[in-house]
């Protein structure tokens, strides 16, 4: 089957409201009118006023307002209560969902929307759920407009032509004959006729192969002025078979004008075969169906949508890996210089003194390099009384200013240094050089004497 939607304005003639006088057609001062669909609602303040949709099909959603005076309502379908709630509201609002019912078995229904107490409540609009066909069917639908030539007025010196931008297709056909009619035949499973409902329009038949309904054109009190396209009338589950209906006012005294303003037709066509009607009515199609494995093309299709996504995904997070296992290596790169970096700078920095022995030139250097860094031309200056006995550490960097430099006695004049070290004090074997076999004691310097020698040469103390 083919499901479909139409909708139902609140002054279209298939809304039988009751009891009479109770509910008012879109008051003139209502400042919200123009929010609801079409320009119109119905409004009632009655307790159990009623709004009452006879449809065939599988459900019906009822639309109206949200206000904060308004009071509470309650849609029955086929007498079982479906809805019962408020419309009230802390800010006002249209075109509202107030309640439906689907899932219904798809037939002949009765809908009743009541007030059922407090403040006033509307109606705005309802959709009808129908379906046309069976099994494995498409929807199709033809527009027929008041102007075309299948449909037969008569006397046709009975109607006559209107044109405004509010008709469909801007063009209208009314009477006030009251032995008019307008008749067509068709193809089809359900069938619409819009035309326009006023204050000064008769009630009127419909009479589809030979069974008449007779419904309200706008009179009484049911509208306040013309509405046009509104939904004369409404029939489905007709059978894909060719139908008869036509259209005539039923009383013309008071209401005298009639209007039709276009006919649609719904049918159904199965998905593997355009059969055209055997009538001379035939519904249009609009393309050829898809083939009968439209299931495994479109799994094939959703297969290759899937792989598309794998494919895409995977490549997304290929990147992704990249860039962090780049930054990851780029960020140990550059640890790692400035760590070199840090050690080069401190290396340079830190102070090499022949005192200490475990700040060791970098092995790295060249031998002649180490040695044109421990070279110097200025004499050695003791720093302290107490000196390192390690010569392969040795530094002559001066370490002091204005220090007098210690010169080693001569022989000659080690004799006569009893006499000034003094008689009780022993005489100390002269100085040899030599490097010892292994560290001896730091020499003791001694300040009292002095023993100049060669200028720019290092003296060692007695």
């Amino acid at each position: 089957m083919a499901s479909f939607n139409i909708t139902l304005e609140d002054h279209s003639p298939l809304i039988t409201y009751a009891p009479a006088g109770a509910w008012t057609d879109t008051p003139a001062n209502d400042s919200l009118a123009s929010d609801y669909s079409d320009a119109s609602f119905h409004t009632t303040s009655a307790q159990d006023a009623s709004a009452t949709i006879q449809f065939n099909g599988t459900g019906i959603s009822i639309f109206g307002g949200k206000r904060s005076n308004y009071g509470t309502f309650k849609l029955t379908v086929d007498g079982k209560t479906i809805t019962e709630a408020s419309a009230a509201s802390s800010s006002s609002s249209t075109k509202q969902l107030l309640a439906s019912a689907s899932g219904l078995e798809d037939g002949p229904h009765t809908a009743v929307f009541t007030h059922a107490g407090g403040g006033a409540i509307d109606i705005d609009s309802a959709v009808l759920e129908a379906r046309v066909g069976s099994g494995s069917m498409r929807l199709t639908q033809k527009e027929i407009d008041d102007s075309d030539s299948s449909i037969t007025y008569a006397p046709a010196t009975s109607w006559n032509a209107n044109s405004r931008p509010e008709f469909i297709n801007n063009t209208l056909r009314f009477t006030s004959s009251p032995d008019a009619t307008a008749s067509m035949s068709f193809f089809g499973d359900a069938v619409a006729i819009y035309g326009t409902v006023a204050p000064d329009h008769s009630d009127f038949q419909i009479t589809l192969d030979g069974k008449q309904t007779t419904l309200r054109g706008g009179a009484g009190g049911m509208v306040r002025t013309l509405r046009p396209k509104s939904l004369l009338y409404f029939a489905s589950n007709l059978g894909m078979q060719d139908h008869q209906i036509s259209l005539q006012p039923v009383s013309t005294e008071n209401a005298p004008f009639l209007d039709l303003d276009g006919i649609t037709v719904y049918s159904a066509v199965k998905t593997n075969n355009n059969q055209a009607s055997p009538s001379g009515a035939t519904p249009t199609i609009n393309q050829p169906a898809p083939p009968s494995d439209t299931a495994g093309v479109q799994g094939a299709q959703a297969s290759k949508a899937t792989s598309r996504t794998t494919i895409i995904a995977a490549a997304v997070g290929g990147g992704l890996g990249f860039l962090l296992l780049l930054a990851l290596g780029l960020f140990l790169f550059f640890r790692r210089r400035r760590r070199q970096r840090r050690a080069y700078v401190d290396d340079d920095l830190s102070p090499k003194s022949p005192h200490l022995p475990i700040q060791k030139p970098r092995f790295s250097e060249a031998p002649s390099t180490i040695a044109n860094r421990w070279s110097f031309q200025t004499p050695f200056v003791p720093q302290s009384r107490v000196t390192s006995v390690a010569s392969s550490y040795e530094s002559t960097a001066p370490m002091m200013k204005d220090v007098p430099i210690i010169k080693p006695p001569s022989p000659a004049r080690m004799s006569n240094r009893s006499s000034a070290v003094g008689p009780n004090r022993p005489m100390r074997a002269p100085y040899t050089p030599g490097t010892p076999s292994r560290p001896a004691r730091p020499p003791t310097l001694n300040y009292d004497y002095w023993d100049g020698g060669p200028e720019g040469q290092p003296s060692r103390a007695v």
